[in-house]
């Protein structure tokens, strides 16, 4: 469960990234662009700081800068099979832009903060219709990448944000409060950093206050207000998922596993099994290593799958087709 600080290069066309992610689980991160995720595919969990929307083909979801966010996948419990769990893995299409979009015309795109999330509460089914066909109109023109594409895609963008403006709540926020922002997921960066590098042994919530020169209740405040879960609970998920990694070696002890991923002893890393699994680790191990070695589908899916251009081309006019839209 990491959170990373992520960096946009906008290599193509400046202030503007598309991509098309086929996406089992992508950890929180947070970065300075608006993202807009419309599912070309399947189904899953798109997490916007604390609230989490379950989505299916043909959502699409509105995430501010500097929203800390997540996507994943469905439990694979709640299919039939690996077979159909593969196929139902979420495929979307991913629109960032830059805060500095357009920053000479529209300067107060900067200061914006829209109500994020999914945006079918603020249109009609007409209107959503619209926004879909100029995200799919900026991708199509950006992975094509004919003559004037460009221009193409900064009038599709800039069409698609007065629609926002029009009809999503919006406050404008101060240079001050933006500093204060941005200084927030300064600190979020520095504490996350600082806990992937040190979640093997010992870390307490004092040590994160005294590092920070803030009180431990301000560090919990910080966890609850951008994880939606505890100090605690985030330490226990960072060694629960290096204990699953560490069960990949069938040859490693349990004893081991549980000192080695950071636990303080086997019984409380078999406590956060139970909670999290409803088995115990033998039992997840044992079943780990069935599904690792009989099942050569469900190993070979990767957290991520980013298209190269023309397949996420192809991703895009099927969903144009499936969904019989006319550009």
């Amino acid at each position: 469960m990491e959170n990373n600080y992520e960096l946009i290069n906008h290599s193509k066309l400046k202030h503007v990234k598309i991509i098309v992610n086929r996406i089992v689980s992508c950890n929180t991160h947070i970065h300075n662009d608006f993202e807009l995720s419309l599912v070309l595919r399947g189904t899953g969990i798109i997490k916007v700081n604390n609230t989490s929307y379950n989505v299916k083909q043909g959502d699409l979801i509105l995430i501010n800068t500097c929203d800390s966010h997540s996507y994943s996948t469905l439990s694979e419990e709640s299919y039939k099979s690996s077979e159909e769990f593969s196929e139902s893995v979420p495929v979307i299409l991913i629109v960032q832009i830059s805060n500095h979009f357009l920053r000479e015309y529209y300067p107060n795109l900067r200061n914006t903060l829209f109500k994020s999330g999914l945006v079918t509460d603020f249109f009609s089914s007409d209107e959503i219709l619209d926004l879909k066909k100029l995200l799919l109109k900026s991708a199509i023109a950006y992975f094509s990448e004919e003559d004037f594409y460009q221009l193409q895609i900064v009038s599709y963008i800039s069409k698609l944000f007065q629609k926002c403006y029009e009809k999503i709540p919006y406050h404008l926020i101060s240079e001050e409060e933006k500093e204060i922002l941005k200084k927030r997921n300064e600190r979020i960066q520095r504490i996350i950093s600082y806990i992937d590098e040190n979640f093997t042994s010992r870390i307490r919530l004092e040590d994160i206050a005294e590092m920070e020169k803030i009180t431990t209740t301000h560090v919990s405040h910080i966890f609850t207000d951008s994880f939606g879960i505890s100090f605690q609970e985030y330490i226990n998920l960072k060694r629960l998922e290096e204990s699953i990694r560490l069960m990949d070696n069938h040859n490693k002890k349990l004893i081991d596993i549980a000192f080695e991923s950071g636990f303080s002893d086997p019984k409380y890393m078999n406590k956060m099994y139970q909670k999290y699994f409803n088995c115990r680790p033998k039992e997840f191990k044992t079943q780990a290593k069935i599904t690792f070695e009989n099942n050569p589908q469900f190993k070979s899916i990767k957290d991520e799958s980013l298209y190269h251009d023309k397949r996420a081309l192809e991703a895009i006019k099927d969903f144009i087709v499936q969904k019989n839209i006319d550009l």
